[in-house]
C-alpha cells in the first residue's frame, strides 16, 4: 500500500511561516492593483517592514507581482507568498523603512 501525502493548507500557510521580522495589528482599507492594472478591494489586518497580510476578493495566485495602496506611503510592489480563502500574504519586494513603517502607528489596533 502507498500512502499520498495530501498537503493540508492551513499546515502549508504556518510552515511557509518565514518571518524575519514581527507584525502589528492594524485595520487598513486599501486597494490591490494587478499588473493588468485591474484594481480589487483589500483590508489589510497585519503588517510588518517585509510584507503584510490582507482580505481581498481578487482571487490572485501564488507568485503573482501585485501593487497595494499604503496610507500616506502610495503604492507598495510585492509579491503574493500564500493565499487561503479571500486571505492574502504579501511579501513586499523591498524592506520598509522603519521611518515609513512608523506612519501606520495610527492604524495599529
Amino acid at each position: 500500500m502507498t500512502l499520498v501525502h495530501t498537503p493540508d493548507p492551513i499546515r502549508s500557510v504556518f510552515a511557509s511561516d518565514r518571518r524575519a521580522t514581527d507584525r502589528i495589528d492594524v485595520v487598513i482599507w486599501t486597494r490591490i492593483s494587478l499588473a493588468d492594472d485591474s484594481e480589487y478591494p483589500a483590508r489589510i489586518t497585519n503588517i510588518s517592514t517585509a510584507g503584510l497580510m490582507a482580505m481581498s476578493p481578487c482571487g490572485c495566485a501564488e507568485d503573482i507581482a501585485v501593487r497595494i495602496k499604503l496610507p500616506d506611503l502610495g503604492w507598495v510592489e510585492g509579491v503574493i507568498c500564500w493565499r487561503m480563502g479571500d486571505r492574502i500574504g504579501i511579501e513586499f519586494d523591498e524592506l520598509m523603512g522603519v521611518e515609513n513603517f512608523s506612519a501606520l502607528a495610527p492604524y495599529c489596533i
